[in-house]
């Protein structure tokens, strides 16, 4: 008898682009904690990003929902960013960088085009309750951003 090894499988291949939507969703936050997590957000976006919009889902208190589309001056890495955001934006606001069980969602992933409409569509969509629009502006680029 002949044992056969299995095949590897392939990894997929990580995303570079220079367009994302982001998703943050962090479960079991009061206000202070929601307001820390949502100006470091904003902070990054406004350093990093060529053109971004920014929102926010207030329709439940316990819960920080934010939604993003984001244009870098440069291709980034789709897991760099991931990590990124997760170690150097969110965690560091929590109370001595302990989650303390809480579920914190990042989701990115890559856009397939960029234009002149995508700020006003994203921007006119997020201005609706229970979407709060936080940032919609072309950013100031302060070199590179996650990856």
């Amino acid at each position: 008898m002949r044992i056969l090894r299995p095949s590897p499988t392939i990894a997929a291949k990580d995303v570079i682009s220079s367009q994302f939507a982001l998703n943050i969703r962090v479960c079991d936050v009061d206000y202070v904690l929601s307001e820390r997590i949502t100006a470091e957000i904003k902070h990054y976006v406004r350093a990093c990003a060529v053109e971004a919009v920014l929102a926010r889902n207030e329709a439940n208190t316990t819960m920080l929902e934010l939604a993003c589309t984001i244009h870098y001056a440069r291709d980034v890495n789709q897991a760099n960013l991931t990590r990124n955001l997760r170690n150097r934006h969110i965690y560091p606001c929590f109370p001595e960088k302990n989650i303390g069980g809480r579920a914190v969602h990042v989701d990115v992933r890559p856009l397939e085009r960029w234009d002149d409409s995508t700020m006003e569509t994203m921007s006119f969509m997020w201005s609706k309750p229970p979407w709060r629009l936080i940032f919609a502006d072309r950013g100031t680029p302060q070199g590179g951003a996650a990856g």
